[in-house]
């Protein structure tokens, strides 16, 4: 094992963290496949409403090669297709019969089988929508082998699930998969120095390297980049420990089940725990068991408060969420005196809030921004919390300006949305840098196609 010390970057810890409390959730009436499960591929639609599908019945496949299938997680019918602008699809909604039936004769996963047999399998069966790759950090396609595979086995990020728990007495499920993923590329684990000791987690079919620094340093990109950075013409894979579940879980029983230990989280919620439910399932079906808070506007998030994405209380949860949040809005909120106040309960990276003098505490947090759009300044507030070598202003810049050659001399291919997190968080130029990156990521994808 290595150990790799990353000083730069910033813990955040916010009230409402779930304890490990786990409950289990009856199966959905309704299941949706979203679009942000087939991020970067082109989908084609292969049923229409009122269709009858298995468990593992292709609902989606890429437009391109034909090779990645969106498959139901449930058994029923297809109740909606929902479509946006220009048609654009957004989701299959599909309504079950609480039968569970599987479709029979999909391809089987084998420790034994060869890389390509391997690839092949998990586009048929949908399991291939878990994993990401990277440059770009999107959906993989299935026409190309990765170099790596990288498989980050811990989360600092505020609210994330604590995959100790996720993965608890799920141990063979998890060496298998890692198994399987290893007949493709070599596999690497990031894990922190509590870690080191998890029954879990072993040498034998991986390499494991130890990360010990503040958030984000729980992020495959940072481990990616400290481990063996990718370049322009690399390809290399990414995936959750419980998604490597799902996979190990198939190869022993031949079985798709997409089920998953959810983190619920966010000081909006009456109680805090784990909810075992399917993948995909309605927020409803989540709400039903943990109660939100009356009093507040509240903004559901599906994963954690700093990279998730905002979700309404009628819509569907993904195939890759790990945790589901609720913090306040706090659009309702009427402050005496302003910035001028001594905010105790507050929380600044800097010595502006009195709050300073409380280090480590819990805090409460909403949505607002606190100050209006500014000017970009260069202050180095990104390289502070920043665990890369990169230079993320000057980056950021070269997005905005759409200069493609000085976005790829500073290393645009070695990052994701979710490495700029807590700049985005520390930001006092209030800039979207999670969405400037993407948009810079998926303009230099357009280019290199």
């Amino acid at each position: 094992m290595k150990v790799f010390k990353t000083k730069r970057g910033l813990n955040l810890k916010l009230t409402g963290e779930a304890p490990q409390n786990l409950i289990s959730a009856p199966l959905p009436a309704l299941w949706a496949l979203k679009e942000n499960c087939w991020y970067g591929l082109r989908p084609k639609l292969l049923v229409h409403e009122g269709d009858e599908v298995c468990v593992g019945s292709p609902l989606v496949a890429d437009k391109k090669n034909g090779l990645v299938v969106g498959t139901s997680a449930v058994s029923g019918k297809v109740k909606e297709i929902v479509r946006g602008d220009r048609r654009k699809l957004l989701a299959v909604v599909v309504e079950t019969d609480g039968k569970q039936t599987h479709l029979e004769g999909l391809p089987t996963l084998s420790v034994d089988a060869s890389p390509k047999s391997t690839v092949a399998s998990l586009c048929q069966t949908g399991l291939a929508l878990t994993i990401r790759k990277r440059p770009y950090d999107i959906c993989i396609d299935g026409t190309t082998l990765p170099r790596d595979i990288f498989v980050s086995c811990f989360n600092k990020m505020p609210l994330a699930a604590d995959f100790n728990f996720v993965v608890s007495k799920r141990e063979n499920e998890f060496e298998t998969g890692i198994r399987i993923l290893k007949n493709i590329a070599p596999v690497h684990l990031g894990i922190n120095p509590e870690q080191t000791t998890a029954e879990w987690i072993s040498e034998e079919d991986a390499s494991i390297h130890i990360f010990d620094g503040p958030n984000p340093s729980g992020n495959v990109g940072v481990q990616i980049h400290h481990v063996s950075p990718v370049g322009k013409n690399d390809e290399v894979w990414t995936l959750d420990p419980e998604s490597v579940c799902l996979i190990g879980a198939y190869a022993l029983t031949a079985k798709l089940n997409w089920t998953r230990r959810m983190a619920i989280g966010g000081d909006q919620f009456e109680k805090n725990g784990y909810l075992e439910v399917l993948a995909g399932c309605p927020v409803k079906d989540i709400l039903a068991n943990y109660a939100l808070k009356d009093g507040h506007t509240v903004r559901l998030i599906d994963g954690n408060p700093l990279v998730g994405s905002r979700v309404a209380a009628d819509g569907f949860t993904s195939l890759t969420t790990t945790s589901v949040c609720a913090i306040a809005e706090g659009n309702e909120t009427n402050e005496v005196l302003g910035w001028i106040r001594p905010r105790f309960k507050d929380f600044s990276v800097s010595r502006s809030y009195f709050s300073w003098l409380q280090k480590g505490k819990a805090r409460s947090l909403d949505c607002r921004i606190k100050g209006a759009h500014r000017h970009m300044i260069m202050s180095g507030e990104y390289d502070r919390v920043l665990p890369m070598d990169i230079m993320g202003e000057f980056l950021i810049k070269a997005i905005l300006t759409g200069d493609i050659d000085r976005q790829e001399a500073l290393g645009i291919y070695e990052v994701a949305p979710e490495d700029f997190a807590v700049a985005e968080f520390v930001d006092s130029s209030k800039l979207e840098l999670q969405r400037i990156v993407r948009e810079g990521l998926d303009i230099l994808r357009k280019e290199n196609e």
